[in-house]
């Protein structure tokens, strides 16, 4: 079976494609008057290289979560995520596509910050995260499809181009691609540290202060109006 399950999924080999960089509706908003900002952007890096990050309900030993690292130096009410991917099969074999955002790069976290579910438009995973408020500090992201290896083939978080914070992590609890069953940095399966492609978008929240200031605003204007 590990002849036939992949951990990297390489353009031009078994016929993968290089996946399209798109961007979910929110998450092309930048500025304007939704103010909506693009908190963290890493793109594909364009090798078409991507890893395993996938559910296998038909081989579970064999399902694996990869994980990337992000830093928010404020507190943001989250609006969209979009992670690009490499397709090597069928996205209509998903039974589900999943995002969580954690303390750990653990399949069993601490914490579960947010977590749901999105879909898949082309090679990539878009989430309505409409409803999420992170604070600042240090997040670990997972994202990953479940889907049945018969029939439905293989998806792969593509490698970005950047290299923030800590490299990305690798998860297969079950053993199955025989790395042990711990949680292993990339470099030690994949040759070299690299961040997995993704697009965070959202909002900054208001400082109690600014707050207070536009409540005041609105207690003067009202005054005026009398």
């Amino acid at each position: 079976m590990t002849r036939l399950l992949a951990l990297v999924s390489v353009a031009g080999l078994a016929g993968v494609a290089v996946a399209n960089p798109t961007t979910s509706g929110q998450g092309a908003v930048t500025g304007g008057a939704s103010q909506r900002s693009t908190i963290i952007d890493q793109q594909p890096a364009g090798t078409g290289i991507g890893r395993v990050s996938q559910a296998f309900g038909d081989f579970p030993d064999f399902s694996t979560l990869g994980f990337d690292d992000f830093t928010l130096s404020s507190a943001y009410n989250l609006t969209s995520l979009t992670v690009y991917g490499v397709e090597a099969g069928d996205g209509s074999f998903n039974a589900a596509v999943r995002y969580a955002i954690v303390d750990v790069a653990s399949n069993t976290p601490g914490v579960v910050y947010a977590a749901g579910v999105g879909v898949q438009v082309g090679s990539d995973l878009q989430f309505d995260l409409t409803g999420v408020t992170l604070g600042a500090g240090t997040y670990w992201l997972a994202a990953w499809v479940d889907r049945p290896f018969t029939g439905g083939g293989q998806w792969f978080w593509a490698e970005a181009a950047t290299a923030n914070g800590s490299e990305s992590f690798f998860h297969n609890p079950g053993g199955g691609f025989g790395f042990g069953t711990n949680p292993t940095a990339g470099t030690a399966i994949f040759g070299g540290p690299s961040d997995l492609a993704f697009t965070l978008s959202g909002d900054v929240v208001p400082a109690p202060s600014a707050l207070a200031l536009l409540g005041l605003g609105g207690l003067v204007a009202s005054r005026r109006r009398r």
